[in-house]
């Protein structure tokens, strides 16, 4: 176990403080036809700009393998709270580590596209939102019961648009089978091999 103390600077109590910016309405532009313009080129993907938090994990993080060289094997990093969005990701696979986290449960998830193509432009990426509450039963991974409590897992490969690679994700469900009252957990993790029970327990 690595503790360090964490003092923020006067800027960083005073970003924490401040009020979220107003979204600037959108100028008014000329349309154009649908599709890619012609000549356009890929654009390189923005650099991720890491938190203060991130950049204290960060430093810890390689302090901690430093130590731990060649005597702890790691397989993975198990992070919560304000490390589940994408720069943790980056994070995470600058050290080679699989990054495996709790999303919220509301987390905008999407199924790959599988339809067909349709014969021009390019091909869709995404396909329909993931619907929490009516999961595929091909997706069932295991089922327990405790009393007239009932958990399952779903495990599957899912979207989200701030992630440029897929993530595996497991989705826990309890049910209460007295009140039908369900409540749910999304953990997702970079590492695409890894199981759904490994995953919760982690």
């Amino acid at each position: 176990m690595r503790v360090e103390p964490v003092v923020r600077s006067d800027a960083e109590k005073a970003a924490s403080k401040a009020p979220a910016a107003p979204k600037k309405a959108q100028s008014p532009c000329t349309k154009r036809r649908p599709g890619r313009p012609k000549g356009s080129q890929n654009q390189p993907t923005a650099d991720v700009t890491f938190t203060p938090e991130l950049s204290r994990i960060t430093a810890m993080l390689d302090a901690g393998l430093h130590v731990m060289a060649g005597l702890i094997p790691l397989t993975s990093r198990v992070l919560a709270g304000p490390f589940g969005p994408h720069h943790a990701l980056h994070l995470a696979q600058q050290s080679h580590l699989p990054r495996s986290s709790k999303r919220r449960y509301e987390a905008a998830l999407d199924c790959p596209y599988t339809g067909p193509y349709a014969g021009r432009g390019p091909r869709r990426k995404y396909g329909r939102k993931v619907d929490d509450t009516n999961l595929p039963e091909r997706y069932l991974k295991e089922t327990a019961g405790e009393g007239h409590l009932q958990t399952r897992l779903y495990q599957a490969l899912r979207l989200h648009k701030e992630f440029e690679q897929p993530l595996h994700v497991v989705i826990r469900a309890k049910t209460n089978l007295r009140t039908q009252a369900r409540a749910h957990v999304v953990l997702g993790s970079s590492d695409l091999a890894l199981a759904s029970a490994p995953r919760v327990d982690y």
